[in-house]
């Protein structure tokens, strides 16, 4: 029917625009050749090795690098436009997301559009060698939009599992993911769903559980991956995320323009405070 080919167009229409949008933003970074770690990891693509570092295992990054490589040389071009690309689809999955859990698509498509224009994503779409980060992202992102999904099909649910394991292989942070599923099924609508969402949330943390296992037998974890457990310590887990969402500028650009860090905070207080108004306290979603 036109309404059924109408929810498949969409999100391929939405993914493009902004696919288009991340490309005009970061433009100016395909002229931005390479930098730094870029070299070394080059060359160990080019090699056929699976990682460059004593104490990390990250292969795709080194999957993905290496038969662009071999078709084009040495081409920065198109690593950053890999990176712009992903950069794109993420805003993409992220409105998504949004639409799900905000039940409107203006809202979503608002919430992409923040996530595309963050200045704290520059560097990881900006160095090519981000693409360990933007690439997890993806991942993540795409096991969260298949794991919420309302429409239960077996596939989804398998393609998830596949998208989970390789943000794992791209970057040990998509270990959060099940954590991030779980969250994300409290808000969502219908019961049966949200109970779904968290039984393989369930399961995926199972995987992680493996992955961890394996991964601590074969390697050592990384010195700069301990925290000490203080009150300090865990302070600083809790508030930094946070902190670099609200006010996603560098500690030297905030001290360069006070004005707007101060505008920043203000603005996220101000739209908390008119959000809750709309709250509807007496709803079962507002409770859990």
């Amino acid at each position: 029917s036109p309404e059924k080919a109408d929810r498949r167009t969409r999100p391929a229409l939405q993914i493009a625009a902004f696919v288009v949008v991340s490309l005009i933003i970061y433009w100016p970074l395909l002229s931005a050749g390479l930098f730094a770690d870029d070299y070394v990891i080059v060359d160990a693509s080019r090699e056929g090795r699976l990682t460059v570092w004593r104490e990390l295992f990250r292969p795709v990054i080194f999957l993905v690098w290496r038969p662009m490589l071999a078709v084009t040389g040495l081409s920065a071009p198109l690593l950053h436009a890999v990176n712009i690309i992903l950069h794109g689809i993420n805003a993409a999955l992220v409105a998504r997301l949004a639409q799900r859990l905000l039940r409107d698509r203006s809202s979503g498509l608002a919430v992409g559009g923040l996530f595309v224009l963050l200045p704290s994503g520059l560097e990881a779409v900006a160095w090519p060698s981000g693409l360990q980060d933007v690439l997890m992202t993806t991942f993540v992102l795409l096991y969260l939009v298949l794991i919420t999904d309302e429409v239960r099909v077996w596939w989804k649910g398998a393609v998830a599992m596949v998208a989970l394991v390789g943000g794992l292989l791209t970057k040990e942070t998509a270990i959060a993911a099940p954590l991030l599923a779980a969250a994300i099924g409290a808000g969502l609508e219908l019961p049966e769903t949200r109970h779904r969402t968290w039984k393989a949330a369930a399961i995926s943390l199972a995987v992680v559980a493996g992955f961890i296992a394996i991964r601590l037998a074969l390697l050592p974890v990384p010195a700069s991956y301990g925290v000490d457990l203080t009150r300090y310590g865990i302070k600083e887990l809790l508030v930094r995320p946070f902190a670099t969402l609200v006010v996603p500028l560098r500690e030297q650009e905030a001290y360069r323009a006070p004005a707007l860090a101060i505008g920043f905070v203000t603005l996220i207080v101000v739209s908390l405070r008119l959000a809750s108004g709309r709250w509807d306290w007496q709803a079962v979603g507002f409770r859990v």
